[in-house]
């Protein structure tokens, strides 16, 4: 029923079992398998597009694939990422992005996580592609942080994987974190000397909105 936010809901259920006691470990699974339904349904609302430019196109590129992520309750090692806090909330369209409840999304999962829109090295946009949605989102960040940290969007190298994003996302998060080889949509590199945080967004029809804070300590 969450749509594109599917496997993000998952993360946050494992997240609260994980914090308050309930298990030690949990597993976090993320696939997508595409259909006929599905490519019509994106067909008929006229969101194909030949070229994958989150912030800069109009158009997606469907996606498939599958992502298994294991998370523990034990203290984080060097060179590991911690989901430090998630937030989730419901927009008022089924349809169309919600500015202001996206707004009020980012500032609640950074009021969680105890941390000020400055300690945000760089965000995991949803970075779907299609111009609405982008210039939506590209809003609410605008309100937070007033001029917003590096975007980093994955939709370009594997497409939309809808209800599987939030896994294979956080999977390719994790994967460039310890390559130390990560860039904005614009091709710049990005740091990773320090430990940092990220700000990551998915967002799905329906006005599922979620938004997630990952610390990163970097190895030795």
């Amino acid at each position: 029923a969450t749509a594109c936010t599917s496997s993000a809901h998952a993360l946050m259920q494992a997240h609260r079992f994980l914090s308050r006691g309930l298990a030690e470990r949990a597993f976090v699974l993320g696939i997508e398998n595409l259909n006929r339904l599905t490519l019509l349904h994106f067909h008929s609302l006229g969101l194909f597009a030949d070229e994958y430019r989150p912030f800069g196109g109009n158009g997606l590129i469907l996606g498939e694939g599958v992502a298994a992520l294991a998370l523990s309750a034990a203290a984080p090692q060097q060179g590991s990422l911690k989901l430090t806090a998630t937030a989730a909330n419901t927009g008022s369209e089924l349809v169309q992005s919600d500015v202001e409840r996206q707004t009020q999304l980012i500032r609640r999962v950074l009021e969680q996580a105890h941390l000020a829109p400055r300690d945000i090295a760089f965000v995991k946009t949803h970075g779907i592609g299609t111009a609405d949605t982008d210039t939506a989102e590209l809003a609410a960040l605008n309100r937070v942080f007033g001029t917003p940290p590096p975007l980093v969007a994955f939709k370009p190298q594997i497409g939309h994987t809808l209800g599987a994003s939030a896994a294979l996302e956080t999977a390719l998060l994790a994967q460039a974190l310890h390559s130390h080889m990560l860039a904005d949509i614009g091709g710049r590199a990005i740091s990773l000397s320090d430990d940092l945080y990220c700000l990551a967004h998915h967002f799905g029809f329906g006005g599922s909105n979620t938004a997630s804070i990952w610390q990163w300590k970097p190895s030795i």
